[in-house]
């Protein structure tokens, strides 16, 4: 199995889980964030927790297509 696709799976994971916890918990240090806040100035921070949970679950799950989907060379 080749190393670069284990390490973007690992990035993947750590990124989305981030990002879904954030928004579940509505942590300050994210949508606190100068990048967050341009998000956060144009729409409602409830929209922003939803943008974000989708993103992280979206980022999870390409960590999860990459799991499955790694060639098998034996």
């Amino acid at each position: 199995m080749h190393i670069a696709t284990w390490i973007l799976i690992t990035l993947f994971t750590i990124a989305g889980t981030l990002a879904l916890g954030a928004a579940i918990t509505n942590a300050r240090w994210l949508f606190g964030s100068a990048n967050a806040r341009m998000l956060t100035a144009r729409i409602s921070r409830r929209t922003s927790r939803i943008i974000y949970g989708i993103a992280g679950m979206s980022i999870l799950a390409m960590a999860v297509y990459l799991a499955l989907n790694i060639p098998y060379h034996p």
